[in-house]
């Protein structure tokens, strides 16, 4: 048993009500410590890093400093999905455990969000600011459509002085900006609804071959995009990960996927690209 990367929801509070994301949030709260380091002990030495998201955004808390210092005596490296709304603690953002930290642009331009007219230019102060510190962090600026924000990848380009247009820009690409800066252009998804009619019938996925997600409450799910808990495996507060990974439920997902067979209802209802690969 052993991932490429395990996800972990510090709490699934964003203060946010972005159009693309899963509804309802603010159910879990926020994870307490002596939990989160239940599950660092849990996944030490089965993981090569860990990512901060799943719902919710981790730099509203603002005991975030605290968690990352768990992690960095578990000698985790931490991957951290953001909003960008808050950046109030932008010392222990550039520095270790931290390894990437990723903006999710879209949700500043989200009609259901408040707007915040420096938005887009904390987000390129923040850049700036871990230029100044010397650095090694790499800074994703993550953005699904450019056609319906082109104003936006053009005043990215024009702060890092690159001579380039955005409309010629299109999903999944990855622009270098600076030193370990760089502009990733997604294409827009749908998260997995149980409720939806279209299915899928044939799929591989990465889910408990490369991650597997555990939420603020304990709950441990075979992904990241299982945003609501549909597939509870267990609960790492009353399980042992192994326990858990090793369960009948679990054990058949896993055969399934191996398959092309997708076993659960929801991960029939998924349509998340994967690409069948070696295990590393």
């Amino acid at each position: 048993m052993r991932f490429k990367k395990v996800y972990i929801e510090l709490s699934d509070i964003c203060g946010l009500s972005c159009s693309f994301c899963p509804h309802p949030k603010n159910r879990r709260n926020t994870m307490p410590k002596i939990l989160f380091e239940k599950v660092l002990q849990e996944i030490r030495g089965r993981t090569q890093g860990v990512c901060l998201h799943v719902l919710g955004d981790p730099c509203r808390l603002g005991d975030l400093g605290e968690y990352l210092a768990l992690l960095k005596k578990y000698q985790l490296r931490v991957d951290l999905v953001t909003s960008g709304y808050y950046l109030s603690q932008k010392e222990i953002l550039v520095k270790s455990p931290v390894h990437q930290i990723a903006f999710s642009l879209d949700a500043g331009y989200d009609d259901n969000n408040p707007k915040k007219l420096d938005y887009l230019d904390n987000i390129l102060d923040f850049c700036n600011f871990r230029k100044v510190q010397n650095s090694k962090t790499f800074v994703n600026l993550r953005i699904q459509d450019t056609r319906q924000n082109p104003e936006v990848i053009q005043k990215i380009f024009d702060f890092f002085g690159l001579d380039q247009e955005a409309q010629n820009f299109s999903a999944y690409q990855r622009i270098k900006l600076d030193e370990y800066i760089f502009l990733n252009i997604t294409k827009t998804f749908e998260w997995a609804n149980i409720e939806a009619k279209k299915m899928n019938t044939k799929k591989y996925c990465h889910a408990l071959r490369e991650q597997i997600a555990i939420l603020a409450n304990g709950v441990v799910t075979p992904c990241c995009i299982d945003a609501t808990g549909e597939i509870a495996l267990g609960n790492i507060k009353e399980q042992s990960l192994e326990a858990i990974y090793y369960s009948s439920r679990a054990q058949n997902i896993l055969e399934g996927f191996c398959r092309g067979e997708p076993r659960e209802e929801l991960c029939k209802k998924c349509f998340f690209p994967a690409i069948r690969k070696n295990r590393f």
